[in-house]
């Protein structure tokens, strides 16, 4: 089961995203474990007017179980934190 039950908000700082391959990971604030690692898609942050991420940016996202490996979770809602 996914740390997160239902859409939470959270901070995050972006570990990597991949342009070509379309995915990436963020870490949520205070997470230390690679566990809590929030999957990140290209199509959430094409809905979002996003095209890239950085590593290192700071986003505020909703995050939900993916509906792939539900004990993992996915970014939705993604907004650059300035």
């Amino acid at each position: 089961m996914s740390a997160y039950n239902g859409e939470t908000t959270v901070q995050a700082t972006v570990l990597f995203f991949n342009t070509v391959r379309g995915f990436g990971f963020a870490r949520p604030e205070g997470a230390t474990e690679r566990g809590a690692d929030i999957f990140l898609h290209a199509a959430q942050l094409r809905k979002a007017g996003l095209l890239n991420l950085n590593t290192g940016d700071r986003i505020t996202c909703e995050v939900r179980p993916s509906p792939i490996r539900p004990d993992k979770c996915e970014a939705v809602d993604i907004r650059l934190v300035s």
